[in-house]
């Protein structure tokens, strides 16, 4: 399969370091200080203080995964518009793996998170700032499972791209491609092609249409369908009677 171009201007201006707290942290410092062009990206060998959604953390091995942020100004989308941002990130990822290994299945599982075979292989970590209804910027962090070996010895719900192939990639090319999809599906976004970033999302998102066991926030346990997904980002579930609730990222887990 042939390979996309190389970025455009997404990467152009980069930042690498071999040691940060986290990569969003340190974006966010530069922010603080200076203004960035957009399209920055911030990658570092080694992150030691790696945040995911609901602040959890992400562990990375030093020098084997890719983590790093991206410096958007969206100031195209409205505030209630966010979550396709969220929509783009998790497609472009999908997107770039697939081209890299065509025979593989690479799903997205709601709202953001990259699943091989049901078991986590990259997750996104989005900061926004809001300026008078609309986005002013927006941090994308991206951490991904590269060369770890072995990794769901410690964490039995994770994989790696090592782990699947049994075999060193290359990082650089791997973000490479990543930040081509980002910037293939950011034009999308500036013209407002919600359509087809939807149309993504929905074809990629894993179990979409498909009964499933939920658990939720008091602890019961229910199968559904998810069937739809909120502007806002909530998720659309289905029971067997028929009836729909939307939940937000705190209120229900899926159980494979």
């Amino acid at each position: 399969m042939t390979m996309a171009q190389s970025p455009v201007f997404l990467g152009k201006n980069r930042i690498r370091l071999s040691e940060v707290s986290s990569t969003n942290d340190f974006l966010q410092d530069l922010l603080s200080k200076t203004s960035p062009i957009e399209g920055t990206v911030i990658s570092a060998d080694s992150q030691l203080q790696g945040r995911g959604q609901l602040g959890a953390k992400w562990f990375s091995d030093s020098y084997k995964n890719l983590t790093f942020s991206v410096y958007l100004e969206p100031v195209f989308l409205a505030a209630s518009e966010l979550f396709y941002l969220s929509k783009m990130s998790s497609i472009a990822i999908v997107i770039a793996l697939q081209r890299l290994y065509p025979k593989e299945k690479f799903l997205i599982k709601w709202p953001n998170d990259i699943y091989h075979e049901n078991k986590k292989i990259a997750g996104i970590l989005i900061e926004n700032a809001l300026q008078n209804d609309h986005v002013k910027h927006a941090i994308l962090g991206i951490g991904l499972n590269v060369n770890t070996e072995n990794i769901s010895t410690h964490i039995p719900a994770a994989t790696s791209l090592y782990d699947i192939f049994h075999s060193v990639q290359d990082r650089e090319y791997v973000l490479d491609q990543i930040l081509t999809c980002i910037e293939e599906l950011y034009s999308s976004l500036k013209t407002k092609d919600f359509t087809t970033i939807d149309n993504l999302y929905f074809d990629n998102l894993l179990y979409f249409n498909q009964m499933c066991w939920f658990e939720l926030q008091d602890g019961q346990q229910k199968q559904g369908k998810v069937v739809d997904i909120e502007k806002s980002g909530l998720l659309v579930v289905e029971w067997p009677c028929l009836e729909r609730e939307s939940f937000d990222v705190k209120q229900l887990k899926w159980i494979f």
